[in-house]
């Protein structure tokens, strides 16, 4: 028998901008489209199972036809959070060369601060000044790197 575990989550009706409604048996549900579900993941890595899955999903992103960084940019200034702003920025630079468009923006919209790469991490890791970021967490270019 097949089993997922899911986590339901209160947020404002703002945060559902971005999302279509589809129709699954009776009920109608509200789906995010990738790159917002990208940025939620940004905001709160622990929502895609942490930092390392998220750098995988942003790998995969980025080598698919339905890759589009001005989309993603659009849904990150939606959501306007620092937190986001700092990790795409980060993860853009290490994992999709070529990507200045998306860390240019990310480099003008970080607030001050310093925030965990990933917040489930309880270690510190090694502080990154241009992002404002203590990197906690490993992360590869390649999808499935990190598994043991």
């Amino acid at each position: 028998m097949l089993s997922a575990e899911f986590r339901v989550v209160r947020v404002k009706p703002e945060r559902l901008r971005g999302t279509i409604e589809i129709w699954r048996g009776g009920e109608r549900v509200a789906v995010s489209d990738r790159e917002r579900t990208i940025v939620d993941a940004l905001v709160d890595p622990g929502w895609v199972g942490g930092v390392r899955h998220l750098a995988e999903i942003l790998v995969t992103y980025r080598r698919s036809p339905e890759f589009d960084v001005s989309r993603l940019i659009a849904r990150l200034a939606e959501v306007d959070s620092g937190a986001a702003y700092k990790r795409i920025g980060y993860l853009a630079e290490a994992l999709w060369p070529g990507a200045s468009s998306i860390v240019e923006v990310a480099l003008a919209h970080r607030p001050q601060g310093v925030i965990r790469l990933d917040p489930a991490v309880r270690s510190r890791g090694r502080m990154n000044k241009r992002w404002g970021l203590w990197v906690n967490a490993a992360i590869s270019s390649e999808p499935g790197a990190d598994d043991s």
